[in-house]
């Protein structure tokens, strides 16, 4: 697709049970620097609260929660000037942990966030970021005690 740039993406997710059904947590997500759009190079973390609700199945369990927090992007455009935006993303995760042995759980997850457009100004001039949509598919690990 002409307005679709993937980015590796990698960090740290946790969360804990309140009940048997729902878990709450966070995750501190980063991707690497590179082109985006245009021929600008980018990259972002994502970071922020989650909340979902488990349907266990078989060796392990389904889920479904909502994301929400703050994003970092950071670009250099054509003009050399390193941006940072810091605008706000909601959306929502899916995906499944299975379990391997004991606490120790592999899954996968999508998820699809909205990520606010947002302003920032350096040496007197203002730079807009647009909104946009990312969509992530992740493989994880998790310890769950």
């Amino acid at each position: 697709m002409s307005n679709t740039n993937p980015h590796d993406m990698f960090g740290v997710k946790g969360s804990t049970f309140w009940s048997s059904n729902f878990s709450l947590g966070g995750y501190y997500l980063l991707s690497r620097y590179q082109q985006g759009l245009d021929g600008i190079p980018f990259d972002y973390t994502i970071s922020g609260i989650e909340a979902a609700f488990h349907m266990p199945n078989g060796g392990g369990d389904v889920f479904v929660g909502f994301r929400g927090g703050l994003t970092k992007v950071h670009s250099t455009p054509a003009a050399g000037v390193d941006l940072i935006y810091s605008p706000y993303h909601y959306g929502l995760v899916v995906g499944y942990d299975f379990t391997l042995t004991g606490p120790l759980t592999v899954g996968f997850e999508g998820s699809y966030l909205h990520i606010e457009g947002a302003e920032t100004t350096v040496n007197g001039t203002q730079y807009t970021e647009a909104k946009f949509g990312l969509m992530n598919f992740l493989v994880t690990l998790s310890l769950r005690f």
